[in-house]
């Protein structure tokens, strides 16, 4: 299936939502941030690591049962991978001390590649480029951390296997239609592979 990689207000559940329309496929508005509430955790608040690692842990199983619902082709405004991205960006030298630690956060990184490589034929990346503004409920809007995670998420996506295809939407395009544009040419070309990817995995 088809799913959206990036930092948060980059336009992602935007470019999802026409997408899924132009095609006539399922739009799977993830809603991590409802999801976090639920639990009672503000987006905003900042978190020791252990606590970003658990509540991480627990959004990876709640994408998981949100593709798993699928009935059809979809598109995502979110992957596993953005949330390995969100993981990874907020580790520091000194956050994991201990082997122990160390395998946490490599079990939490292959789970979210497990569940990329399970759902997800063709990945979108949107950089940052578009004017961010602060939103409620979500993810503060500070552009370095944007960045930063922009740039461990590309990291990331370029160790997926081959078999997932990845396509950057690149910063300084910011006009919607012409990101519309370049998507449609995107999924055009991967329909083969993303109905192969369906066939497999949905019932």
């Amino acid at each position: 299936m088809i799913g959206f990689i990036g930092a948060h207000r980059v336009g992602k559940t935007t470019l999802a939502k026409d997408l899924a329309k132009e095609f006539d496929l399922e739009f799977l508005e993830t809603n991590v941030s409802g999801f976090l509430k639920e639990q009672g955790v503000d987006p905003k608040e900042n978190l020791d690591f252990q606590a970003r690692l658990k509540i991480q842990d627990s959004v990876l199983e709640f994408l998981a049962g949100q593709y798993a619902a699928a009935t059809g082709i979809f598109i995502a405004d979110r992957t596993p991978m953005d949330v390995a991205a969100y993981t990874l960006t907020d580790i520091q030298r000194a956050t994991l001390g201990t082997i122990e630690e160390r395998s946490v956060v490599e079990r939490h990184f292959q789970r979210a590649v497990e569940l990329t490589q399970l759902y997800f034929a063709q990945l979108i990346h949107v950089r940052p480029g578009i004017e961010i503004a602060e939103t409620e409920g979500k993810a503060p809007s500070c552009l370095h951390y944007i960045r930063h995670f922009d740039y461990v998420a590309e990291g990331l996506v370029r160790a997926l296997p081959h078999s997932i295809r990845v396509h950057g939407i690149a910063k300084h395009v910011i006009d919607h239609d012409r990101r519309i544009a370049i998507c449609i040419r995107v999924i055009e070309d991967a329909l083969d592979t993303i109905e192969a990817k369906a066939s497999n995995t949905l019932h």
